[in-house]
């Protein structure tokens, strides 16, 4: 698996265990700060540059509905290249 490839899987998992710490109502999640890194990077990519301190200040349910929009995408984009 790609380094690139392997990132995504672990930010994927990473933000999963997130969700769940939020919907579950632990208070104070345990997120790492590769984690974070990766999630920086993931928005950057889709979204274009984003200052590390206006990525701090956004708030979580925002980051996480992008990141499910940029899911929803790839999936989308993979599944009509798979079609051809």
């Amino acid at each position: 698996m790609s380094q690139k490839k392997q990132t995504q899987n672990d930010s994927k998992d990473t933000i999963e265990r997130l969700k769940r710490r939020i919907l579950f109502g632990i208070k104070q999640p345990k997120i790492t700060e590769e984690a974070i890194i990766n999630i920086h990077h993931i928005l950057m990519m889709n979204y274009g540059w984003i200052p590390f301190e206006e990525f701090k200040n956004l708030p979580i349910p925002t980051v996480l509905n992008l990141l499910d929009k940029i899911a929803e995408t790839n999936k989308e984009i993979n599944r009509r290249l798979k079609k051809r």
